[in-house]
């Protein structure tokens, strides 16, 4: 486990069981022909209506922000610093040098951490934005890698 809490513990499990209901969550309202899996088809047409609710994208953003702040803030600091954004990008396969790279660029007030409200804005340029520039595209790795 990345807090290198054990499955078993009472941390280990709350962890799983915090997964299981964002995975539940996310299951009712994507898995359209209740196949028990979201497909990609079924993955972009739940974005494509979380996307264009205001309301609904707000939460969804904000529920994933507090997720990855209940996983990867291992200090319970409120914010996630380098260390922690290197366990968060190795989950996808991502090396330590592209994350503390990718964290500087996200670091918007380059205070060594990023904060709930940068987590916010990080995803929201992620989501919605236009702008192939803009540094919340590299919040889950660069394109095509």
């Amino acid at each position: 486990m990345i807090r290198g809490d054990s499955e078993r513990s009472e941390a280990g499990r709350g962890l799983r069981d915090a997964y299981l209901a964002f995975w539940e969550s996310l299951r009712t309202s994507a898995d359209v022909d209740q196949s028990g899996s979201v497909d990609l088809d079924e993955w972009l047409a739940y974005w494509q209506v979380t996307l264009e609710d205001d309301e609904r994208y707000e939460a969804e953003v904000e529920a994933i922000t507090n997720h990855l702040f209940s996983v990867f803030d291992t200090d319970e600091d409120e914010g996630i610093g380098s260390d922690e954004f290197c366990d968060f990008y190795g989950v996808f396969g991502l090396g330590a040098n592209l994350a503390r790279s990718i964290f500087v660029e996200l670091d918007a007030n380059n205070d060594g951490r990023i904060s709930r409200e940068e987590l916010m804005e990080i995803g929201r340029q992620f989501y919605r934005s236009d702008d192939p520039g803009d540094v919340g595209n590299m919040l889950f790795g660069p394109f095509g890698m």
